[in-house]
């Protein structure tokens, strides 16, 4: 099974696997990336083998105790038929999921997502400069609307003076 990070920038894919392999460690190559807010980590797999991703608890993860057929086990079923499960990483915490044939063969990752602290300050300087153009626009109608009025009283002027213009 192949695991990557995509992010709204890049994917992010563990070294030297080209497809599923039962005993490489993915937990360690997860605690090497950073998964935020918005993230999503997808699992690819050949549709004709019998591959299954699980979100489990902390529990389930570290004793491979998962039964998938009781329901009980496991917080949710991603498994795609299609050799692909893209799961969207929409909350802050640890996801764990399992392999629930291999499991015990290592085909597990915990993945924790943080905020993206970068992306939050550029959003707050975006608003900050929002409020910026905001608190400048009673400034602008202001002005525009002088404008308006000295251009009604030049044009009756002209008409008072050249009643014929």
């Amino acid at each position: 099974m192949e695991i990557c990070r995509a992010s709204r920038s890049a994917p992010f894919l563990p070294p030297a696997n080209a497809g599923p392999e039962v005993h490489l460690n993915y937990t360690v190559w997860a605690a090497s990336q950073k998964f935020y807010l918005e993230d999503e980590v997808s699992f690819h797999y050949p549709e004709d083998m019998q591959y299954s991703v699980f979100q489990v608890n902390f529990s389930v993860y570290t004793n491979c105790t998962i039964n998938m057929w009781s329901g009980h086990d496991w917080i949710y079923n991603w498994t795609n038929k299609g050799g692909r499960t893209v799961i969207p990483l929409n909350k802050t915490m640890v996801y764990y999921f399992v392999d629930a044939s291999h499991c015990n063969e290592g085909m597990k990752v915990a993945v924790n997502v943080t905020k993206n602290e970068t992306k939050a300050t550029s959003l707050v300087k975006v608003a900050a400069k929002n409020d910026e153009s905001r608190a400048s626009l009673p400034t602008y109608t202001t002005t525009l609307a002088t404008l308006v009025v000295v251009q009604a009283l030049l044009f009756m002027c002209v008409h008072m003076l050249y009643p014929a213009f």
